[in-house]
């Protein structure tokens, strides 16, 4: 269902990624870091400063997915990292829920629902920290869960990697803290 859901975003996006001010904001800040001038905001006046609103870590993953995409076009990874986003929520929390219940229909339903969201497909075809942070947090959650049942400290320090990841890519991630 991951495949599909892929197919699915790959074919939502074929004329290019879904653009919002914030999309802007996003790019135009992965474009100065990529560019060594840091996490630059650009302003209505047309100039520019320290990005005080919007959280770096997507920004970073943007420029760091257009420096492995050939062309190193943002739109462009913007679009492939929702793709890449997409299909590794939807495995992520198909996988948890057959861990967590031992039920392979029941994941497989949910995973299907999941994939025909209109609204969790509108935000994985835009230029968003949502996908992002999606991924982050749950797989933060997972690892605190695994954590708490085996006291593993592996699994504590993924958990406390993901939740600073998913601090930095949405201001909300610090109520996982």
């Amino acid at each position: 269902l991951s495949l599909v859901g892929m197919a699915e975003l790959l074919y939502t996006t074929r004329t290019g990624p879904g653009v919002s001010p914030d999309s802007v904001q996003y790019i135009y800040s992965a474009r100065t870091f990529a560019e060594g001038r840091g996490f630059l905001s650009i302003y209505v006046d047309g100039g520019n400063g320290a990005v005080t609103h919007y959280p770096p870590g997507y920004s970073m993953a943007l420029a760091i997915a257009a420096f492995c995409i050939p062309g190193g076009s943002l739109t462009s990874a913007g679009t492939g990292l929702g793709i890449l986003l997409w299909g590794i929520n939807l495995f992520l929390v198909m996988w948890l829920m057959h861990r967590y219940t031992g039920r392979t229909a029941l994941a497989l339903v949910v995973g299907f629902f999941l994939m025909t969201s209109l609204d969790l497909l509108r935000i994985h075809e835009m230029v968003w920290s949502e996908p992002l942070f999606f991924l982050l947090s749950l797989l933060a959650l997972w690892k605190i869960a695994d954590y708490c049942g085996t006291l593993r400290p592996r699994d504590l320090v993924i958990a406390i990697v993901c939740t600073a990841l998913a601090a930095i890519t949405r201001y909300i991630g610090v109520v996982l803290i």
